[in-house]
């Protein structure tokens, strides 16, 4: 390519730019100039970076600058709902704001992810993996705090793989139990008994942020969440727990409409039908509930919303300096690139598959006068996510432009269709050739074998439980038999 089409490409980049960048600016709320100008500078970044790689400027040029587009306008020329990098749910931004528009509606990759210049995956035998992130230096000993129905089934299946393939100390619930006892604070005795002397190496199941959680976890353990929106939460609350039918109502939104209008009452009705025996006096599911897990405990009366603000942003500082790493669900993505970066892991680390995900009538209505409904019964929550949402996101900003974070989003999105694919097809074919994932700056190269299929496909909580009690020895089994009988009559929830 020579210079004269070299300049005339940046030209046309420029303008694109600019116009990218003025669209970006007319169709937000002036509040958010600031991050507007930060969205637009990162797109010149990217495009600039790609005018640098010779032959090959034009196609990672376009990838770019689609990486950092809003894509406002369903196929209907409808606007859509989604969550903005506010915290806010607005009514004119895609859920995947900030994200590439390359996944279609399929799953699949489009063309233009094919020319972003990254190394097509291949399928080859005998394959070395050339470690950059060596596992000296990555981070083996943290603690995941959950939230129901908060991305958690996936999360702690990548928790759990990672454990189980290095043979790490995973905390496991106690024989018939299926959390370390959320929704009270922890206690070592709900725990099985370590097998190291050390203790425990990962705390990732179900439970409460607490300082008695300081006491068992790992001296040097980093402590990560993910949070989400907190009406799409209490929507899949809802569907889960089949509040609507409990209540003789349809599971619809005007479901939802009818409960919000009367909450109190009828999560009383709710609660008598099945919650009363786990939960703690005062504490709900559909109020807070991330802010109690975060330990943001109700007043006597239970009413969370009565904190005064300086309280609750004390309680956010407090956790900014606990917490490591704060995931957004509605960008699982980029959150999972941000946890890859921070402890230093490969990709081979945060493959996965989606589990726990649910389907329902009112999942993706985002009606605006029904969360400011819910807003008034879950307002920390909303101002918990909000506050996090920003921190998460000026994270992401401060990660170096030539490290290329939005194109390391998109080429994960490529491996990882890449290994359901693979799985899904050929995961009964035990001479299959592996996939292999040629080094990158982001990773080095990785291999996923056929027999490596089923810890990426389903939870290893079984084999690991299987594991455990096949390798204690008598005097632990005895002592985890006492903590069962113990813990018996104890209602988790």
């Amino acid at each position: 390519m020579n210079r004269v089409t070299l300049k005339v490409i940046k030209v046309l980049i420029g303008f694109f730019g600019l116009y990218l960048f003025t669209n970006v600016i007319i169709l937000n709320d002036v509040n958010n100039v600031n991050e507007n100008l930060a969205m637009a500078d990162r797109i010149l970044a990217i495009a600039n970076d790609a005018l640098s790689k010779g032959n090959n400027a034009l196609d990672n040029d376009n990838g770019a600058l689609n990486s950092g587009n809003k894509r406002m306008v369903n196929d209907n020329g409808e606007f859509k709902y989604g969550i903005h990098k506010n915290g806010e749910i607005q009514n004119e931004i895609d859920t995947n704001d900030g994200n590439a528009e390359i996944v279609n509606r399929n799953g699949e990759i489009n063309n233009e992810t094919d020319e972003l210049n990254f190394n097509k995956i291949s399928k080859k035998k005998n394959g070395h993996n050339e470690l950059t992130n060596s596992p000296q230096t990555q981070v083996t000993r943290f603690v995941y705090i959950p939230m129901m129905r908060g991305g958690s089934k996936t999360l702690q299946s990548i928790f759990q793989k990672f454990s189980h393939v290095r043979n790490f100390s995973y905390a496991l619930p106690l024989h018939k139990k299926t959390t370390l006892g959320w929704p009270y604070k922890i206690q070592e005795q709900w725990i099985k008994k370590s097998l190291k002397v050390t203790g425990y190496d990962i705390i990732a199941e179900s439970t409460v942020l607490s300082d008695e959680l300081d006491k068992i976890a790992p001296m040097d353990a980093k402590f990560i969440t993910m949070l989400r929106h907190p009406y799409n939460q209490f929507k899949s609350i809802f569907n889960h727990l089949g509040i609507a039918s409990i209540l003789n109502m349809a599971n619809d939104e005007s479901s939802l409409k009818t409960f919000l209008s009367n909450l109190q009452n009828l999560e009383t009705q709710h609660l008598s039908e099945r919650w009363n025996s786990c939960l703690p006096t005062n504490v709900s599911l559909l109020r807070n509930p991330q802010s109690f897990t975060l330990g943001i405990y109700p007043n006597r009366d239970g009413d969370t919303t009565s904190m005064n603000m300086h309280a609750t942003e004390e309680a956010f500082k407090m956790l900014e300096e606990k917490l490591n790493v704060v995931m957004i669900m509605e960008y699982f993505y980029e959150s999972l690139i941000l946890l890859k970066r921070k402890f230093k892991w490969t990709f081979k680390e945060i493959l996965h598959h989606k589990r726990g995900v649910r389907n329902y009538q009112y999942k993706t209505n985002q009606n605006l006068k029904l969360i400011n409904k819910h807003r008034q019964y879950s307002n920390i929550d909303y101002k918990l996510y909000k506050h996090f949402n920003n921190t998460f996101w000026n994270t992401i900003n401060s990660e170096p432009r030539e490290s290329g974070f939005f194109a390391e989003v998109e080429y994960f999105r490529q491996i990882q269709n890449e290994m359901i694919d693979y799985c899904e097809k050929y995961g009964s074919l035990n001479d299959l050739e592996p996939m292999v994932v040629p080094r990158s700056k982001w990773s080095p190269k990785i291999e996923v074998s056929v027999a490596e299929c089923p810890i990426y496909i389903y939870s290893q909580l079984r084999d690991m439980q299987r594991r455990y009690d096949q390798n204690a020895p008598h005097n632990i089994q005895e002592e985890n038999l006492k903590r069962s009988q113990a813990a018996k009559d104890f209602s988790f929830c």
